[in-house]
């Protein structure tokens, strides 16, 4: 054999082999308890337990890599009952130390009408009191599935279900959104449920909050209130609702959709009552209806506070000169919800509240009990003056 084709001598061959043969055996000895010490390792080295926030859930978030391992949890409607994943893992840490958690439905193909409100009302430098979370549903398609993934690993605040996202489940993503709300931050003592065509200014919300809303663990609910609304009996409509499923001629008062707001253990006793309630596709009527009805949540007129339509230059303002508008509606494109909610900063005072309380001191709070709007109370207060002024 030509030199330097075999770099190693036929003695350190059979050396090399003896060593071999040696670690063979070895391994073979203990091949069991290596093959758990390589697996130990490395599910040590791929998987991280994260302890939830606040003891919201019994064990731990389950990281492997930089995927997110699904939890599972359960819709319970007395007439549908089925497991759901969280495809996603928010940054739940957003909760702590917060006082309003927001929760805002959308479509997983929305990423401008997101991005427009992260850099409108949602953005970080304008509130540092409230957790800001769009809810999406499963887009059922691969790549808009990945680009709401890499959204979520950016942004890091989507609460994304594999419940097929669909204006027909809308009621499903409400209910996943309080039962995400009640596992994951259940300290924060105020939601908001509003749209992605939505405009708010959040601070302005919690000064109102503060000066006005109810402290304490009262099961309320806050917002626009309809009363005595047809159940729609029409099976070509969107909101048909069959006599099978609800009985009633009427619903019983309820918020408007777009922006309401309800305390926590609100949240928890329209969850924990769904269990014997149908599934109906009016998501504002079922929830602050007919589930809050069944729990005996008060529901509270706020309808100056949660405007249903396009702001005015002027509005009533509270004793602090704080504007009573905090949230409106509708604004379907970015451009628009850029524009409304630079009207919604700008909008001034034209008149304070202060008239309405001091002529009203003995009136108003039996009749806030039953949800009089700001409005209806300017009214009573007027004719309060007439009579008086006719006694006189």
């Amino acid at each position: 054999m030509p030199l330097g084709l075999f770099p190693y001598s036929r003695l350190e061959v059979l050396r090399r082999q003896h060593r071999f043969a040696k670690a063979s055996k070895l391994f073979s000895k203990h091949r069991y308890f290596i093959f758990f010490f390589v697996v130990y390792t490395l599910l040590l080295t791929r998987c991280t337990w994260i302890p939830a926030l606040n003891g919201a859930v019994d064990g731990a978030l389950k990281l492997s890599g930089l995927r997110y391992s699904p939890i599972t949890l359960s819709v319970n409607f007395s007439t549908v009952q089925f497991d759901y994943r969280l495809l996603t893992e928010p940054m739940v840490e957003r909760c702590v130390d917060k006082s309003l958690f927001v929760f805002i439905p959308s479509r997983p193909s929305a990423f401008e009408q997101r991005e427009a409100i992260r850099q409108t009302w949602a953005h970080p430098n304008k509130t540092t009191k409230a957790a800001v979370f769009f809810v999406l549903g499963d887009a059922q398609n691969d790549s808009l599935s990945e680009a709401v993934e890499e959204e979520n690993r950016i942004s890091g605040d989507l609460i994304v279900t594999d419940v097929v996202d669909s204006y027909r489940n809308l009621s499903l993503k409400i209910y996943t959104s309080l039962d995400w709300y009640n596992m994951f931050c259940p300290n924060v003592p105020f939601a908001l449920k509003i749209d992605d065509d939505s405009v708010a200014e959040l601070d302005r919300l919690l000064h109102f909050v503060e000066t006005e809303f109810d402290k304490g663990d009262n099961k309320t609910i806050y917002g626009v209130i309809w009363r005595g609304t047809a159940v729609n009996r029409d099976a070509n409509s969107t909101w048909y609702v069959p006599k099978e499923l609800y009985e009633r001629r009427r619903y019983p008062a309820y918020c408007n959709g777009p922006a309401y707001m309800m305390t926590s253990t609100a949240a928890k006793a329209i969850i924990e009552m769904a269990a014997e309630t149908p599934l109906l596709q009016v998501e504002d009527a079922l929830f602050t209806g007919i589930l809050a009805s069944k729990a005996l949540v008060r529901r509270v007129d706020k309808s100056g506070i949660f405007w249903w339509k396009d702001v005015v230059r002027a509005v009533q303002c509270d004793d602090q000169g704080v504007p009573r508008l905090a949230t409106m509606y509708p604004y379907p494109s970015p451009k628009e919800l850029f524009a409304a909610y630079s009207r919604l900063l700008r909008v001034k005072c034209k008149q304070s509240a202060d008239w309405v309380r001091r002529s009203c001191q003995e009136i108003e709070a039996p009749w806030r009990e039953d949800g009089l709007s700001d409005s209806q109370l300017a009214q009573a207060v007027a004719e309060k003056k007439k009579e008086d002024k006719t006694e006189d």
